[in-house]
C-alpha cells in the first residue's frame, strides 16, 4: 500500500505500508514507528478501544434510549478522545522502548515531522491523533530528559537506501 501509515491489530500483529518505508530516510525513523506501534501492542489498545467503544454506546443509549445521529457523533467523539490519550501513551513509551533498545529516540519525532509535512490534518478534536505541534514538542521534551548517551545514541547499522531500492515504483 502506497499511503504513509502503519498501525498495530489485536493479537500483536503491526501492519507497515511500503509508503511509510518509502518515506522514511533512515532504519531509525522506521525503528520510531515500530517503537510506537509495539507500545500499542503491549498497551492493549486495539482492545481498549473495542471495549470503551462498546460500553460508551451501551452507557449512553442504557441512559438516554435511541441515540440517533445526534448521539453517534458524540459517542465518536469520546472515543477520538480515548485514541488520541492511546497515541500519547505509544509515543511516550516508544521513546523508552528506543532508549532500551539503544536506538535514536528523537528518530521518531523526525518521522512524525514528515507525516505531518505531507498534509492532510484535520482539526484535533476531530482527529484520532494528538495535533502535530503538541505531539513533537511532548516526544521532543521527552528526549530532552532523557542522558546524553541516551540521546546521542548511534544510527542503526543498516544500508536503508538498499531497502528503499526493493520496494515497489510508485
Amino acid at each position: 500500500d502506497k499511503s504513509v501509515n502503519a498501525y498495530a491489530m489485536p493479537g500483536g500483529f503491526i501492519v507497515v505500508h511500503t509508503g511509510l518505508l518509502d518515506l522514511a530516510t533512515s532504519a531509525d525513523e522506521v525503528a520510531g514507528v515500530l517503537a510506537h506501534e509495539v507500545s500499542h501492542v503491549e498497551k492493549r489498545h486495539s482492545l481498549t478501544a473495542m471495549a470503551q467503544s462498546a460500553g460508551l454506546y451501551a452507557t449512553m443509549s442504557l441512559l438516554f434510549g435511541d441515540l440517533g445521529q445526534l448521539g453517534s457523533v458524540g459517542s465518536e467523539l469520546l472515543n477520538r478522545k480515548f485514541s488520541r490519550d492511546h497515541e500519547r501513551e505509544a509515543d511516550s513509551r516508544g521513546v523508552s522502548l528506543l532508549v532500551k533498545a539503544g536506538m535514536q529516540p528523537s528518530a521518531m519525532a523526525s518521522f512524525f515531522r514528515k507525516m505531518a509535512a505531507q498534509g492532510g490534518g484535520v482539526p484535533a478534536f476531530l482527529s484520532t491523533h494528538p495535533a502535530s505541534e503538541v505531539r513533537f514538542a511532548a516526544i521532543d521534551a521527552a528526549v530532552k530528559a532523557l542522558p546524553e548517551a541516551a540521546r546521542s545514541a548511534r544510527p542503526l547499522d543498516v544500508d536503508y537506501a538498499a531497502i528503499k531500492a526493493v520496494l515497489p515504483k510508485k
